[in-house]
């Protein structure tokens, strides 16, 4: 979808006459081709693979079968995958949705994904970054339990385990992603610290995140250390305010979380216009961005449901203080660490929306 904004932008400049901007837009979407063909032949695949990384939810095959002038209608990889999401994964709309919200740019294919979208590897880096010095600094100022909202792949119980010493980590999420990842764990149990990981299995769209925390162990009005990121903008801002009043209900005064948020970039250049165009485009895949909020609006958005803003981390923010090698983090994405108020959220005007902690996946 990166590709195919990049290429409509290019259009939209030369029709304006900016023929530079346009010719040095068109190169970057060879570049970016070349790439995809490139990581696609290094699969020995007749189709697409299902994955770019070779683990993890099948979302891979979903992007390519939308026939533009990216990949052709009769592109024998295109009419292979179609068979092959049809065939083995009964047409792949909730598993590509369900890799949005926990995939993460590793492994060897990380220049093809700051090809695909520049800055995006720099953020997922410095993203983890940012969680890891608070949650560090929050264990060591005494929380009593750590919360992974959206856990997906995420390592932080083992990473930790020693900074941990023996709290209790809740990985919440979906029932596939969830069993998905203890299969894998329990290939490797010889090679992972001890830590005492509690995985929460749950509908979002039926089960009550506070009753199946509770049920695991929880103990509810202990401080708690809370993360949620790469979630907040699949939702809709009735689904954010839900899961935020959730989670200060069930914890106490001094607990703390991590989250990220996405905001629209409203400046006129092309490379803001590539990125919105960019955002719009994951609709495609049913996992549109529905959910922002400006850096400088967050502060009174989360005071109205009982957080006080501790640290906020914008792009320019991330690069100063994590890189110093002249890599750029994406705009319009930044981090927040907040810490939980004694004073009851204020009360919202709501429509009826999905049960705290709820995203638009399998």
């Amino acid at each position: 979808w990166n590709l195919r904004g990049l290429l409509c932008t290019a259009d939209a400049a030369r029709r304006l006459g900016k023929t530079d901007e346009a010719d040095e837009l068109t190169k970057e979407a060879g570049l970016y081709r070349q790439a995809i063909d490139a990581a696609w032949k290094r699969t020995g695949l007749p189709h697409f693979p299902p994955s770019w990384e070779k683990v993890g939810t099948h979302w891979g095959d979903t992007e390519t079968l939308w026939p533009t002038e990216i990949f052709a209608r009769d592109d024998s990889r295109v009419v292979a995958s179609i068979k092959h999401v049809r065939q083995d994964f009964g047409g792949g709309g909730p598993l590509a949705r369900a890799a949005l919200a926990s995939w993460e740019v590793s492994g060897t294919l990380g220049d093809l994904a700051e090809r695909l979208s520049p800055g995006l590897t720099a953020y997922v880096l410095t993203r983890h970054r940012f969680i890891d010095d608070r949650l560090r600094r929050a264990l060591k100022g005494g929380v009593e339990q750590l919360v992974l909202l959206g856990a997906g792949y995420d390592s932080r119980a083992y990473r930790f385990a020693a900074e941990l010493d023996g709290r209790p980590v809740f990985e919440v999420d979906y029932p596939a992603t969830s069993r998905r990842k203890a299969r894998i764990l329990a290939r490797r149990a010889t090679m992972l610290p001890g830590s005492d990981v509690r995985r929460i299995e749950i509908d979002f769209e039926v089960d009550s995140l506070a009753a199946r925390l509770r049920a695991a162990g929880f103990r509810a009005g202990r401080r708690t250390f809370f993360v949620w990121e790469g979630v907040s903008m699949y939702l809709t801002r009735a689904a954010v305010q839900d899961t935020l009043g959730a989670v200060h209900a069930m914890s106490a005064a001094g607990s703390e979380l991590a989250m990220d948020f996405w905001y629209f970039l409203d400046a006129p250049d092309l490379l803001s216009t590539a990125y919105r165009m960019s955002a719009n485009l994951l609709s495609l895949l049913g996992e549109p961005v529905a959910f922002g909020i400006h850096p400088e609006d967050v502060g009174a958005f989360l005071a109205r449901l009982g957080y006080r803003v501790a640290d906020l981390a914008d792009a320019a923010e991330l690069e100063r203080r994590y890189l110093g090698d002249g890599r750029h983090v994406v705009p319009g994405s930044y981090l927040v660490h907040a810490i939980r108020t004694r004073s009851a959220p204020t009360p919202s005007r709501r429509g009826v929306g999905r049960r705290p902690g709820a995203r638009r996946q399998a």
